[in-house]
């Protein structure tokens, strides 16, 4: 818009804004100053490493990667009932003879502190108190009776009050039973 139009504008409308015509910006110059770049040295080639002689030092150099397992704080909502597994029966007359043994392995991480009990009915067992079972590992506990004659009625405990879900297990006499509860 040239000048005079645009102060017609202005003097011809009083109330009217003075309008200007906008320049042109001018472009940036760029840097005229150059940078110097040191060359860079070729990466040095890589060695292949020599495999083991034997199985046993290729298990040696192997890197140990093992995941820890938080700690149980707090009971799991009810999932499934409690499974029971009889391995393997044994030929055992434990009718006749005291020196048969029932044996109880429970697979469940109770976590740091804390011991699973069982209670039931048949030889060693009551429902008013449990009895410890041992510890194996991190992931199984044992008990054994010895001299059982009839099935036993079993329930496990996290520290002898929090009970396993599900009906009681039925561990036949003079077997291992395996027995995953669930709480």
């Amino acid at each position: 818009m040239p000048k005079e139009t645009a102060k017609k504008i202005a003097t011809s409308k009083k109330s009217a804004p003075i309008v200007e015509p906008i320049k042109a910006a001018t472009p940036a110059k760029p840097a005229t100053k150059a940078v110097k770049v040191a060359p860079v040295a070729a990466p040095a080639p890589v060695k292949k490493a020599k495999a083991p002689a034997t199985k046993t030092a290729a298990l040696a150099t192997k890197p140990s990667v093992t995941a820890a397992k938080p700690a149980t704080t707090a009971p799991a909502a009810v999932a499934a009932p409690a499974t029971a597994t009889p391995v393997a029966p044994t030929a055992c007359a434990c009718a006749q003879s005291k020196t048969c043994a029932t044996t109880i392995v429970v697979n469940y991480d109770a976590g740091f502190g804390n011991s699973l009990f069982l209670r039931g009915e048949g030889t060693g067992l009551s429902w008013d108190k449990g009895v410890e079972m041992q510890n194996l590992n991190s992931e199984e506990w044992m008990y054994t009776v010895q001299g059982a004659t009839s099935t036993l009625a079993v329930k496990v405990l996290v520290n002898d009050s929090l009970w396993s879900s599900g009906a009681n297990v039925e561990v036949p006499a003079g077997q291992k039973t395996v027995i995953t509860p669930v709480f």
